[in-house]
């Protein structure tokens, strides 16, 4: 049983340490008139329906990205 507990230890310890690794440069990237319309579809279609607002706004996103911001 310690031994289960102890690689929980070690994994979670793992996985902070690949976040902080991961999200270090983020504060330095820009977002783009693409990036800040979905973010602002997703904060608007959060309460209003489940599960389908990431595919909504990930297809309008993905539309701007290829034929907009070109």
């Amino acid at each position: 049983m310690r031994n289960i507990i102890k690689n929980k230890k070690v994994f979670v310890i793992t996985i902070l340490f690949l976040a902080l690794f991961i999200t270090y440069g983020a504060p330095m990237l820009e977002a783009g008139s693409c990036e800040k319309a979905f973010q602002l579809c997703m904060d608007t279609f959060i309460s209003t329906i489940y599960g389908m607002d990431f595919i909504y706004c990930g297809t309008g996103y993905l539309f701007c990205v290829k034929y907009i911001e070109k």
